[in-house]
C-alpha cells in the first residue's frame, strides 16, 4: 500500500513490479487481477471505480460478493454481500438440499437483507 497508494499508481506499474511487491502473500492470481482491475479503472473509467454492482462486477477479479463489499464498505451504499457463509445460512433456511445457495430464492433473500431497514434500536458499525 505504501508503494502503490492509489489506483493510478498501481495501473502505471508493470505487472512484474506488482508481482514482486506481492511476494510472500501467495495466490498471485489476485495480484494479476488487482493490476488488471486498476488498468481498466484508469483506462475505461478515468480512475474512478464504478458506483454500481454491474459496473464493479465487470472489472477483472471482482465478483458478486466483492462488488457488494466495495459498495457497502467503501461507498457507504446498501448492497448485499453474499459470501459463502451467508449463502449457506440462506440455503438452509430455504431448504436447498445441496447447500450451495445457487437457487434464486437464496440470492433474492440476500438482496432483501441489504434493502431491509434496520430495526429501531439496532446497532450498526456504519459511519455516517
Amino acid at each position: 500500500m505504501a508503494q502503490l497508494p492509489t489506483v493510478e499508481d498501481l495501473c502505471r506499474r508493470p505487472e512484474d513490479t506488482v508481482l514482486h511487491l506481492w511476494t510472500g502473500l501467495g495466490y498471485y492470481a489476485r495480484a494479476r487481477n488487482l493490476h488488471r482491475c486498476a488498468k481498466r479503472v484508469c483506462d475505461a473509467h478515468d480512475g474512478v471505480f464504478p458506483q454500481d454492482l454491474e459496473g464493479l462486477e465487470a472489472l477483472p477479479g471482482i465478483g458478486r460478493s466483492t462488488a457488494g463489499a466495495i459498495l457497502s464498505l467503501a461507498m457507504d451504499t446498501r448492497a448485499p454481500i453474499l459470501d459463502g457463509n451467508v449463502k449457506r445460512v440462506l440455503a438452509r433456511y430455504h431448504g436447498v438440499a445441496d447447500g450451495q445457495g445457487s437457487v434464486p430464492s437464496v440470492t433474492h433473500s440476500g438482496r432483501m437483507l441489504s434493502t431491509t431497514p434496520l430495526a429501531l434500536g439496532s446497532r450498526t458499525t456504519r459511519r455516517r
